[in-house]
């Protein structure tokens, strides 16, 4: 899968309902390929984490492990994770994350044999972001509050040429979606049933998606 093939995404994309969409840069495999070889994914306390032959997510030098919070991909510890062969698996259990494939060391650590448990840090760096989210937040007066919020919260429109709100929890599944009038000036949004965790609130103009704003519920 590759963009400059005419897919919507590098390595991985996001289906919103209705289309598929890119997903902050995507990956990019090992050997300057756009497809990351062996991927496998799962999401783990409202985070996507993905791993597979890739030296780049998001644009950044992210070594066969990445973690996706809806803006962001990004890597794990504080370190450059170095594996010295594949990570093709991942799962969780017990309440952690298990990565498995052909690794002999992690980070040096010859200990770490095929299979490993990441404890930690709660430390995700260095961290990519969507161009397309962080640009077009100055480009467009809209509003979110209050948020983070338990039950809901309100859009804001200063700006007329909102015509539709999609709102996307970070597995990639829409959870409402809203078609608006030139009028609207203000949306108040239910989010009681929603899980915990991180949403996309996307706002399309008649042509496209011109800005998204990241909602928390808590």
């Amino acid at each position: 899968m590759s963009k400059n093939s005419g897919d919507p995404g590098d390595g991985i994309a996001a289906w919103d309902g209705s289309s598929w969409l890119d997903v902050g840069g995507g990956l990019n495999g090992n050997n300057n390929t756009s497809t990351p070889t062996n991927p496998d994914a799962v999401v783990f306390n409202n985070r996507l984490y993905v791993v597979g032959d890739f030296t780049v997510a998001g644009g950044q030098p992210i070594n066969n492990i990445a973690a996706w919070d809806g803006i962001n991909w990004c890597g794990l510890g504080v370190l450059p994770n170095t594996f010295d062969n594949r990570v093709s698996r991942i799962g969780v259990h017990n309440g952690s994350l298990i990565i498995g494939g052909g690794f002999r060391s992690i980070n040096g650590d010859s200990t770490l044999k095929y299979i490993a448990r990441y404890v930690g840090p709660d430390v995700y760096e260095p961290c990519g972001n969507t161009t397309s989210v962080e640009e077009n937040l100055t480009q467009h007066d809209i509003s979110l509050y209050p948020n983070p919020s338990n039950d809901q919260f309100v859009i804001d429109f200063k700006d007329n040429s909102v015509s539709g709100v999609t709102i996307i929890s970070i597995e990639g599944k829409v959870v409402d979606r809203f078609i608006l009038n030139k009028n609207t000036k203000l949306l108040s949004v239910n989010s009681s049933n929603w899980a915990r965790g991180i949403y996309l609130v996307n706002f399309q103009s008649d042509l496209d998606i011109f800005k998204t704003l990241k909602f928390i519920k808590n």
